[in-house]
């Protein structure tokens, strides 16, 4: 026990008034009365989920009768609707007279990795938005979903005139001429030929179409083993890769990132400005900065371009899977689909050879192999932002939402505990991950059907495991087991790196000792964790949670650590 409380050190009230989460409650806090509580009186290791629309709202530590305690309490909204403006409600969590917290949030240094963040971000998010409009003008016969243009197979050295989105809106399109420059069994690499020079050499895309199509870990293989096959509406049998400076344009001075590349459901459509057929699209290194945004150095176009296509090729195949062939009115959430793709990046990172991942520029991490560098270490990152305040941040975002990084940090974290809880290969999950996105369900019915657990009681389970993940002093145990990351110790690599990470660990909660008052907003999906410490002389203690939005779904999930 001892060595648990000394993980908590001592903390002050005036700390957490700087919190984004919550807010500090008068000096001393209420006395917390409830009339029928819902009694928490577990064993170590033993857990509970409760409604508090059940119980007033209210649950109650029993008298320690002489055993110390310490408890993880998370009160979060699981409401799992996918709506414009977000789901969220506002709460007021209290219990006894005093308080310590956690030390406020602190900003997290931008360092390495594979991230879009401001412009970029905002973009992709728009396209899944244009692909969701899209996708119920299908069903409606507003838009027809086949091509009226049949292509054959493109020949090496031929020719074709594509449309590419003309600004970050993507409603005007700007016509390039681009030669093929690699054609391959699935793939054909078409270079634009207003390039500007000093860039990709015939090598270079020779090496990013193997890369492509190699039939062990090739990008190809990996993304349809884990989500199921693409679709070929213009039946030349391969998916074609356009290298353009248009796309280096879409991101003008790069001061809010670079658009790397992306994919447009449009293009599996006979709309206006498609290219009927399966289309990525993706920058071009620019070390002279000729397209007037930014230099791009070839090594670092060339490093971000096969993560950026193994992200985009999962929105691809999942447009494909769930408009195309079962005809759904609805992609896939935006949630949900940017964890998935996501966690095609960690795939990559976990399955290519290391021979074919360049030596990380840098930004070295001990914990993590080359390949998980280049692939993975941007979800690693978005996630420690994520996990900094959980309470700030939409799992669930808005469909409002720019898609921010942090929400991207959020989405596949959510993935990848469940693919480790459910999937019977839980380090690559590919038969649930193809249950996932071979599917006309989408979104919390998705989540639901394919882990057979409703979304009020998994949410819950997984911001437990958030705080819990790595934590040597919380033995797991078979009722437990759901209150971790089987895959990774995000607690190693996060300690193992102070010049990236300012904190060992970046979940810190509040501690209540003899009391708590805070009051916020809990968002969709996300929520407040607080360790609740009950000394052997302590008397019996209430936690009472209100909210004022009953369609948000609170919930209580305890876990008792020790």
């Amino acid at each position: 026990m001892k060595a648990f409380l000394l993980i908590y050190p001592a903390v002050t009230l005036a700390s957490l008034a700087a919190c984004s989460s919550g807010s500090n409650g008068p000096a001393t806090p209420p006395t917390v009365s409830c009339a029928t509580p819902a009694m928490v009186d577990l064993a170590p290791g033993q857990s509970v989920i409760l409604d508090p629309t059940a119980t007033g709202g209210c649950i109650q530590f029993p008298d320690p009768a002489g055993t110390p305690s310490a408890h993880l309490v998370v009160a979060v909204a699981t409401n799992g609707q996918e709506t414009p403006d977000g789901i969220s409600t506002s709460y007021s969590l209290t219990g006894g007279e005093a308080v310590a917290a956690a030390p406020a949030p602190m900003d997290v240094p931008s360092v390495g990795g594979f991230r879009r963040p401001g412009t970029a971000e905002a973009f992709h998010s728009h396209l899944r938005a244009m692909d969701r409009d899209l996708a119920r003008a299908m069903g409606t016969g507003v838009i027809a979903a086949a091509p009226p243009v049949r292509r054959v197979p493109p020949i090496l050295g031929g020719q074709r005139t594509f449309n590419v989105c003309a600004n970050t809106n993507c409603n005007s399109f700007v016509s390039v001429t681009a030669t093929a420059k690699y054609v391959g069994p699935n793939a054909a690499i078409y270079l634009d030929n207003a390039a500007p020079s000093g860039g990709y050499d015939q090598s270079d895309i020779d090496a990013a179409g193997a890369l492509f199509e190699n039939p062990t870990y090739g990008l190809h293989v990996l993304d349809t083993t884990a989500f199921g096959p693409e679709s070929d509406v213009d039946g030349n049998g391969v998916v074609v890769i356009l290298l353009t400076p248009k796309v280096n344009k879409l991101s003008g001075n790069c001061s809010q990132g670079i658009i790397a590349g992306f994919f447009l459901g449009l293009d599996l459509t006979s709309g206006t400005g498609s290219n009927n057929g399966e289309v990525f699209y993706s920058m071009v290194p620019d070390p002279n900065n000729t397209t007037g945004t930014c230099p791009l150095s070839k090594a670092d176009a060339s490093y971000l371009l096969p993560v950026t296509f193994i992200h985009e090729f999962q929105h691809m195949i999942s447009f494909n899977q769930h408009v195309l062939q079962r005809g759904s009115l609805f992609t896939e959430d935006t949630w949900l689909n940017e964890g998935l793709s996501h966690f095609a990046e960690e795939l990559g990172g976990r399955q290519i050879d290391e021979s074919a991942c360049p030596t990380p520029p840098g930004f070295p991490n001990d914990t993590l192999s080359k390949c998980l560098q280049q692939y993975a270490s941007g979800d690693i990152y978005n996630a420690y932002d994520y996990l900094v305040d959980p309470t700030a941040t939409y799992l669930i975002e808005p469909g409002s939402s720019t898609g921010t990084l942090v929400e991207r940090g959020a989405n596949w974290l959510f993935v990848r505990w469940m693919v480790d809880q459910f999937a019977t290969d839980s380090v690559l999950g590919n038969a649930f991950t193809q249950q996932l996105v071979m599917t006309a369900d989408h979104g919390v019915t998705n989540v639901e059907n394919r882990t057979g657990t409703t979304f009020s009681i998994l949410v819950p389970q997984w911001q437990i495991a958030n705080f819990t993940e790595g934590d040597t002093n919380f033995v797991q145990t078979p009722a437990t087991s759901r209150f971790r990351y089987k895959t990774w110790n995000l607690r190693k690599i996060y300690s193992s790196n102070p010049n990236s990470f300012l904190r060992p660990y970046p979940l810190v909660p509040p501690v209540m000792t003899t009391g708590i008052n805070r009051s916020g907003t809990l968002l969709a999906g996300s929520g407040l964790h607080v360790i609740v410490l009950r000394s052997a002389a302590d008397t019996a203690a209430n936690i009472r949670l209100t909210t004022g939005n009953a369609a948000a779904a609170a919930r209580f999930g305890v876990v008792r650590l020790q």
